[in-house]
């Protein structure tokens, strides 16, 4: 080995060694929404219906999650299985705390060290993409320490693996596109189905793999344009790629859930049916089909037109994207550092209640500034400037133009599409972007060093210093790392989502009263009555005032006042126990808080009933 390869191989050794040291921290001092649901029904459906060829039982949620199953299930061969809390409702029964960690720990522990070694897969195939070891390695790194994803690494659930499998399918297409190998054809199609086995959303992959295939031809027309028969060629064989990926990815689909085999409409309503998708599909199927008909049969001047047109405005294309890019992340920075002046967004929160808002109120740029503002404030400041410093030095050629290109059109591709769906973006709905925005900082980072390439030790040098500004964000917001927010967004502001997050430190809190085991609680949200040794009320909004404690959150309040809201106005009378947690929200006299990475909007209180809020 060179020199520079034992240093390759330290670093990842140390990148690596940081992950599951932050990873294994904390692992199961945590309880988030829906993961009982995995836990206790949706994994054990799956593999129950493995084992008694009950295949119709695949179907285990509408996600669909199963890449959930296959791998966060290890847990139910490790686990002396049985089913956690549901933290709904508790009256006469207590919690078994140590029991509730041991079984969430061996339910989390595989997708832990499955995110750990996956890692070194996107080593390998930036390094394959670039031919550049320093790229693959920050790559690695960047997206190995980023709070956002190590936080969802923790969590059974489908976006714990969506954001692996999609990241892991776009860069062997780019792999493809570069070496015309046929093994990424593959690989693309297969983790492009796991994706899908993942989320819905993976769906959007269709559209965009398309849409990199004619980038990448009109990024290549000049030297093909002077070649017909290599241009015929190039544009049948990628033609011939795409329909493989796509059909590879459906039968990825169905081999692992056989309820999609056995019924046509769950599959085409999971994948190419997926709100009205299949309208988008079956256009680039047809363009893709006429295109390899033309170019066989016409010799190709349609096919070839296009292209041509595509390779003429590409100079325009870069500008549009990258201007646009650069434009709504300084001017969110901008608006929220100097107080929303440049435009208000508070009446729209991140939380899916506020949906319907987002939908009927917000204008266009409205839209934009507020899908935006997540990936800008919840990437660390090293990413952010790195990224954006690629997008400056994109404006003029680069060495890696057409990768930076559709990397960054991605990202605006996939908040157009959330705008078109309605659905206002948080950390959790934005996770596909992270290793995307990983791979474009490192793009950015080798632009920034690769005139001085040649000085010794200049990478090795550089390498610790993002290293350990990454740690250091890690250590901010250690162990909450889902609800990490950078440095750069004033702490008034709040767009993370606890998820649960501080149940148990509020737990900890009133078991360490007096008598705790015979005290009443009535919490907002969860995370809390899986780890109280007292009688415990979650969610529960037909409440008596006789609860000792009410323990609220900041997600709660807003499931709450929307509750509240609703059933007020079907009922006025319905809703007597609601009345007493209310008055407590927005009290400044709890017996105990916490304001999670600092930030008093994303906090969790506890108040006494005895006392006036």
């Amino acid at each position: 080995m060179s020199r520079e390869k034992y240093w390759i191989a330290f670093f990842m050794l140390l990148t690596i060694v940081a992950y599951f040291s932050f990873a294994l921290f904390h692992l199961t001092k945590f309880i988030t929404a829906d993961e009982f649901l995995w836990i206790n029904q949706r994994i054990p459906k799956y593999w129950d219906g493995i084992r008694n060829s009950k295949f119709d039982q695949t179907q285990i949620n509408d996600k669909p999650g199963v890449t959930v199953a296959l791998i966060s299930g290890v847990g139910l061969h490790f686990s002396n299985y049985q089913t956690i809390s549901t933290g709904y409702e508790r009256n006469t029964t207590v919690s078994d705390p140590a029991t509730t960690e041991r079984l969430v720990y061996f339910f989390r522990l595989p997708i832990v060290i499955f995110t750990g070694l996956f890692s070194f897969f996107f080593f390998w195939i930036v390094r394959r993409i670039t031919a550049n070891n320093w790229i693959a390695l920050w790559t690695f790194s960047f997206i190995l320490l980023s709070p956002i994803l190590l936080g969802m690494s923790q969590i059974p659930n489908p976006d714990s693996f969506l954001w692996i499998f999609s990241a892991a399918a776009i860069f062997s297409l780019y792999a493809y596109l570069d070496s015309s190998e046929k093994k990424f054809v593959m690989l693309c199609g297969i983790f492009f189905g796991l994706a899908l086995l993942s989320k819905y959303t993976a769906t959007i992959l269709f559209p965009f793999f398309f849409f990199m295939i004619a980038v990448w031809l009109a990024f290549n027309w000049q030297r093909l344009k002077n070649d017909p028969q290599l241009a015929k060629k190039i544009i049948i064989d990628v033609s011939f790629a795409y329909f493989n990926i796509a059909a590879l990815a459906l039968l990825t689909f169905g081999l692992l859930m056989p309820a999609a085999l056995l019924n046509k409409k769950i599959l085409i309503d999971s994948t190419i049916g997926f709100h009205g998708m299949q309208y988008i599909f079956w256009t680039i199927i047809a363009i893709l089909i006429l295109s390899i008909l033309e170019v066989t049969i016409l010799k190709g001047a349609i096919t070839k037109f296009f292209i041509n047109l595509l390779a003429i405005s590409l100079k325009y294309w870069k500008y549009l994207v990258f201007i646009f890019l650069i434009a709504i992340f300084l001017l969110s920075i901008i608006n929220y550092r100097t107080g929303e002046r440049i435009m208000n967004l508070d009446a729209f929160t991140i939380d899916t209640k506020s949906d319907s808002s987002f939908q009927a109120n917000a204008s266009l740029l409205q839209k934009l500034f507020i899908e935006f503002r997540i990936i800008v404030f919840s990437v660390t400041p090293v990413v952010l400037l790195l990224a954006f410093f690629a997008w400056l030095k994109s404006l003029r050629k680069t060495q890696h133009g057409f990768t930076l290109l559709t990397l960054s059109a991605f990202v605006i591709f996939y908040y157009l599409a959330l705008i078109a769906q309605g659905v206002a973006a948080t950390p959790r709905y934005s996770v596909m972007l992270y290793p995307i925005i990983s791979f474009i900082a490192a793009l950015g980072l080798w632009e920034i060093f690769r005139r001085w390439e040649s000085k010794k030790y200049l990478k090795e040098l550089v390498f610790l210093v993002i290293f350990s500004a990454s740690v250091f964000s890690l250590w901010q917001i250690k162990p909450f790392y889902f609800d990490y927010t950078n440095n750069i967004l004033p702490e008034n502001y709040n767009f993370a989502e606890a998820w649960g997050f501080g149940g148990y430190e509020a737990a900890q809190y009133l078991n360490s009263l007096p008598n705790a085991e015979n005290l009443s609680i009535w919490t907002d949200y969860w995370g809390v009555c899986d780890f109280f040794k007292g009688k415990c009320v979650a969610l529960s909004y037909n409440i008596k005032e006789d609860k000792d404690y009410y323990v609220l959150t900041r997600k709660g309040k807003v499931n709450f006042d929307e509750m509240y809201r609703l059933r007020q106005a079907a009922s006025p009378n319905h809703m007597n126990g609601m009345g007493g947690a209310s008055q407590y929200y927005g009290s400044n006299n709890p017996v105990w808080g916490l304001a999670i990475d600092g930030r008093p909007d994303n906090y969790v209180k506890i108040y006494n009933t005895s006392t006036n809020p």
